[in-house]
């Protein structure tokens, strides 16, 4: 059997996603999967102007002859993975079945089951959702929450803390309290099993006393602004409140690097080095605290996993946002299976909105890991027989054990 039909054929834990955003588990129509937001991104980018105010039907059929300019891109290469797959379209999106594909989508999202189906389909046994979503079945999921607020990261007012950790605060101590009492609830009343956690780019953690963060709080609620220093000072003091409590309740902390917005526009790729030459003071200071690092960008790469392999409370796993390419995940696939053991850190996070998505990215995320392992069998760094093993602890077992505790 093939390497790629080997992989093909391993069940995986997807450990993050956004399925259950605005209620929407499967796509309600073929504008789910067309205008999923990176796809959507690269057709306005070749011209497409979209028209939220028409008809789906016509929001599709004017987007169709910007698809020709994007059908190199690898969220193009999905897409059709997705209507070939799912739907039983060939060859993408064109003039002759864009009519059918519209339909058959349209089919599917009357079916309740369709969103089971898909999960069957890809073999993703278990997913992450987050914690205020309400499948209409639950079986397959698992929660997080998100945590930058609590996290420290921006905070701009006392009012922002305080709708964060659900009181006021004065002092370190009563932050230091109100910190681990949220988490509490969040682990008793939604059973999280992760805390997201979307850092800037820019971010730096800074060793704090809780004398120095009394100061800053006391200044803060009479009115004063925080410099960015006195930002990542509360954020740093709050980090670790909130890594102690992780390891507590054995949670996984997410920490998302790599993207950022720049003078009020979308979020871009970036990469500053500061941020884990600094941080790694964060997770070396919280050795029983489980970090799992996500990268946007591939100049991180090798730096994130060097880290890894010498701090085992660290993973480095998947591939955010702008990192989801095949390059970039050959990239980020070599640096982990040629420095750090099989049990080490995880292959696959989809990131997706609609179940469909979640399929097409782990046929990326497969499709790349293969590539990955063929080149070492083919290189003589490991034998064939070594890729059942390592692919199934990549996409399988390390998510379940690290994750869900199994």
């Amino acid at each position: 059997m093939r390497i790629d039909e080997i992989i093909g054929e391993i069940p995986a834990i997807d450990i993050h996603t956004h399925l259950g955003t605005g209620g929407m588990w499967q796509a309600r129509d073929l504008t789910d999967i067309l205008f999923y937001h990176w796809l959507g991104t690269e057709l306005k980018n070749a011209g497409f102007v979209d028209r939220p105010d028409i008809g789906f039907r016509e929001r599709v059929r004017l987007a169709i002859p910007y698809c020709q300019s994007i059908r190199n891109t690898s969220n193009y290469w999905m897409f059709t993975g997705i209507l070939r797959d799912l739907y039983g379209i060939e060859g993408g999106l064109t003039e002759s079945n864009w009519e059918s594909a519209f339909d058959v989508v349209a089919e599917r999202a009357e079916d309740s089951s369709w969103e089971l189906e898909v999960l069957r389909r890809a073999k993703i046994e278990k997913a992450a959702i987050e914690k205020g979503c309400k499948p209409r079945d639950a079986s397959p999921y698992f929660n997080y929450a998100y945590a930058e607020s609590l996290y420290g990261v921006g905070l701009r007012s006392p009012e922002t803390l305080e709708k964060a950790v659900g009181s006021k605060v004065e002092t370190a101590g009563q932050l230091d309290q109100a910190l681990a009492e949220t988490t509490k609830r969040l682990v008793e009343e939604h059973q999280i099993k992760a805390l997201h956690v979307w850092l800037p780019a820019t971010w730096q953690y800074t060793t704090t006393q809780e004398c120095d963060i009394d100061g800053l709080l006391f200044h803060w609620m009479d009115g004063d602004v925080l410099s960015d220093y006195e930002q990542h000072c509360l954020a740093s003091f709050s980090a670790d409140v909130m890594a102690r409590e992780a390891a507590k309740y054995g949670l996984v902390v997410q920490l998302f690097h790599g993207s950022i917005t720049y003078g009020g526009g979308p979020q871009v790729a970036t990469w500053h080095p500061d941020f884990l030459r600094t941080g790694i003071l964060h997770v070396a200071g919280n050795p029983e605290t489980p970090f799992d690092l996500f990268l946007a960008t591939r100049n991180a790469s090798h730096e994130a996993a060097g880290m890894a392999r010498q701090y085992p409370n660290l993973m480095v796993s998947g591939g955010w946002w702008h990192g989801f390419t095949p390059s970039t995940l050959s990239e980020f696939f070599r640096d982990r299976l040629e420095m750090l053991p099989m049990t080490r850190w995880s292959a696959f996070y989809s990131d997706g909105y609609c179940v469909e998505w979640c399929y097409g990215k782990l046929l990326l995320a497969k499709n790349r890991l293969a590539v990955a392992l063929s080149d070492l069998a083919c290189e003589g760094l490991i034998g064939e027989s070594d890729v059942e093993p390592i692919a199934r602890a990549v996409l399988y077992d390390n998510p379940k054990r690290v994750y869900l505790g199994e």
